[in-house]
């Protein structure tokens, strides 16, 4: 039982080791940010991009990585593009309209007038939208869902989140 438990306890330390490293090369430099080593968007990275900055642009890159996961492994779980999972039915705020919020449409505003300057988070997401399928989504352990801390929606209700990060909590919501 001891040879389990320390073979388990080995795993999951790797585990966490390799995901914070994946998560401080695109923190700390791997990737050097900057306008000239930036390439245009396709459409789609443009929509990953705009996703990730109207849903985590005030939570650092740590919050940007962390959608960016999400991203990730729902496209790779459900076998749907990036862009895909971002523009699906209600999964993401940024493309939800809601019927009586303006609060929305001033997010979208503001991403879309963010997208035009190369400042260093909109420089992030565009590059985490251009290697969107590289992030290490162990550093969100595999999440497929999340959402803020202090909010209870249905589908979180009797459930654990998985990892914190910043202001949001991740949910394993599907195998």
């Amino acid at each position: 039982m001891k040879d389990i438990l320390d073979t388990l306890i080995d795993t999951i330390v790797s585990i966490l080791i390799i995901g914070m490293i994946g998560y401080a090369l695109l923190c700390i430099g791997a990737y050097k940010l900057t306008a000239a080593s930036t390439p245009s968007l396709t459409k789609e990275q443009e929509i990953v991009a705009k996703t990730i900055l109207g849903e985590a642009r005030g939570e650092g890159k740590e919050g940007m990585y962390a959608v960016a996961c999400v991203i990730a492994q729902r496209s790779i779980a459900w076998k749907l593009t990036p862009k895909q999972v971002c523009l699906a039915d209600s999964q993401f705020d940024y493309w939800t309209q809601h019927k009586s919020s303006t609060i929305d449409d001033l997010n979208r505003r503001r991403v879309e007038a963010l997208m035009k300057h190369d400042i260093e988070k909109v420089l992030y997401a565009k590059n985490l939208a251009i290697h969107i399928l590289k992030v290490d989504r162990s550093y969100t352990g595999n999440a497929d869902h999340y959402c803020r801390i202090g909010l209870d929606n249905y589908w979180t209700r009797n459930r654990k989140p998985v990892r914190i990060i910043k202001n949001h909590k991740f949910f394993k919501l599907r195998p």
